[in-house]
């Protein structure tokens, strides 16, 4: 039998001191809302300025690569012959003039009949040059000679070293590359974009070209590139000052191979003491480059860095102050509540458990009958057992070896007991040696006497106190709801006489000297 605990609420407290707490932070709260709005709102107009300088550097970082490439395009229509020592000069002028030029490319677009042509003229003026196309599996190889195009690059500048066999690199072997020159075919004279990739240093870039005039040919047309690291189009000395999230992506559709630039804010969030929720800014703005819109997005998430400490300190300082009144009150309150629970728990315990092995006591065994008898009477089809114990041996255990004795006898039979039965089951000790068990949840008769069976077996195997040997036995009655009777007192009553009548068939078996028969001993029949 599991003890039960009184039911104590103190709802009552809650409900007072919660309304002093919320009274507290309602105060807290409008005290630093004005603040907050007001730091807010300045960090808000210092993000949409920024914002807005870094949407102009990027639209003209871009406009001026653009009118770079416009200039190559023009140098090219100027040319009677593609010369690349010429394009080496120039290039070079164009790297020195503009620091943020990555790298400068001419290609050249010629059908397969003039293949023999075009590589013999470009191997006198660098004998490295020869049409290359890109094998996925084998790296740069030489270019079939049944492809019916080439567009080979046939010369590059940059700032850092290009490895010489990139010139001569077909870029139709490379589709998006190819995708942009088909592009820049039909612009008339205005830039083609190729979608954002990674260089050979892992950076960023993108592909602007431009197709000249001036050089065209029959079957033969000539492009001018200019590659794009796109760290350019962000002014990193203000990005170090304001820190943002920023997303620039090529084209009207936002998708991952669409992105040019991307940076995320540092989350300075957990250097704060302060960490809560606080809303962010958006910014969005595009412009036309060429045959692309380009979308410029800034982000910023506030962080608690934005607020003046030393006031949130003053207003934490007293919120504290109130809190730790709040809570002192609280709890002595509480302490008052609970020992007034602990008292009335002790008394619950002392009217309704035993005080020798903490079972059900003799009031606590009437009013779970009760209960029981009262359930089943609304539900015929529920049954309803007792059994009535009186332990043999046990006067013979206090008088012999002690009270202290009898008591651990008494402690180790209730284990055994409620080993035996269901957690439903009430096992009791209505005084002495005598113990009753209310059976519930069981379909019949049948159930009972394994049970019966097994308790016998268990208190019978109780055979020894400390090193003294003892002889210790149960006799048991049973009787039945509503078979035997419908009220506490009857069933009691037929319980009673089942069980003296056990004693006596145990003890006139003891006295013949012989095993008794199962059937005589099992309590379970019923009288005659």
């Amino acid at each position: 039998m599991i003890k039960k605990l009184v039911k104590t609420d103190f709802s009552h407290l809650f409900i007072i001191y919660t309304s002093i707490l919320l009274l507290c932070i309602v105060a807290f709260c409008i005290g630093i809302s004005m603040l907050a709005t007001s730091a807010i709102q300045n960090k808000k107009q210092d993000f949409i300025e920024f914002a807005n300088a870094q949407y102009l550097h990027a639209a003209s970082t871009m406009k001026k690569q653009n009118a770079i490439l416009n200039g190559l395009t023009a140098y090219l229509d100027t040319q009677e012959q593609l010369t690349l020592e010429e394009l080496k000069v120039y290039s070079d002028k164009i790297l020195i003039r503009h620091p943020e030029v990555y790298q400068i490319q001419f290609a050249h677009f010629f059908p397969n009949s003039l293949l023999n042509t075009q590589e013999t003229l470009y191997q006198e003026q660098n004998s490295n040059f020869e049409v290359k196309i890109f094998d996925p599996t084998q790296g740069l190889i030489k270019a079939p000679k049944d492809m019916p195009w080439y567009v080979p690059i046939v010369y590059v500048a940059a700032r850092e070293k290009i490895p010489v066999e990139q010139t001569g690199l077909d870029l139709k072997t490379i589709p998006f590359i190819y995708e942009a020159i088909e592009q820049a075919i039909k612009l008339e004279n205005r830039s083609a974009l190729s979608i954002p990739f990674e260089n050979f240093e892992g950076d960023q870039v993108i592909v602007m070209m431009q197709q000249s005039e001036g050089l065209t040919q029959s079957d033969e047309i000539f492009f001018a590139f200019i590659i794009v690291d796109t760290q350019i189009l962000l002014n990193q000395t203000q990005y170090k000052k304001f820190p943002t999230n920023v997303a620039i992506y090529l084209g009207e559709e936002i998708t991952e191979d669409s992105l040019l630039l991307t940076k995320q804010q540092p989350n300075n969030e957990s250097k704060h003491f302060l960490s809560f929720n606080l809303p962010s800014f958006n910014y969005h703005r595009d412009f036309i480059l060429g045959d692309k819109q380009i979308n410029v997005e800034f982000s910023y998430q506030l962080d608690p860095s934005i607020f003046d400490y030393r006031l949130f300190g003053l207003f934490i300082g007293l919120f504290v102050i109130l809190m730790i009144a709040f809570i002192g009150m609280f709890f002595n309150r509480l302490k008052v509540e609970k020992l007034k629970a602990s008292q009335s728990q002790e008394l619950y315990q002392l009217a309704n458990f035993d005080n020798v092995t903490q079972l059900a006591n003799r009031n606590y065994f009437f009013n779970a009958f009760s209960h029981a008898l009262n359930i089943a009477s609304r539900h015929k089809d529920r049954k309803v057992w007792l059994l009535y114990l009186d332990l043999d041996g046990f006067k013979a255990i206090n008088d012999n070896i002690g009270h202290d004795a009898g008591d651990e006898i008494l402690k180790q039979v209730s284990a055994e007991l409620l080993k035996i039965t269901r957690k439903g089951d009430t096992v009791a000790r209505l005084g002495g040696d005598e113990f009753t068990i209310v059976l519930e949840n069981r379909t019949d008769q049948a159930e009972i006497t394994p049970l019966i069976d097994r308790i016998r077996d268990s208190i019978g195997a109780i055979s020894h106190y400390k090193t003294i040997q003892i002889d210790l036995g149960v006799s048991i009655g049973i009787a039945e709801f509503s078979k035997d009777g419908n009220t506490i007192t009857q069933l009691m009553n037929v319980a009673d006489q089942r069980m003296y009548r056990d004693k006596r068939l145990r003890k006139s078996s003891a006295n013949n000297d012989e095993i008794p028969h199962p059937n005589q001993l099992s309590a379970v029949k019923s009288i005659s």
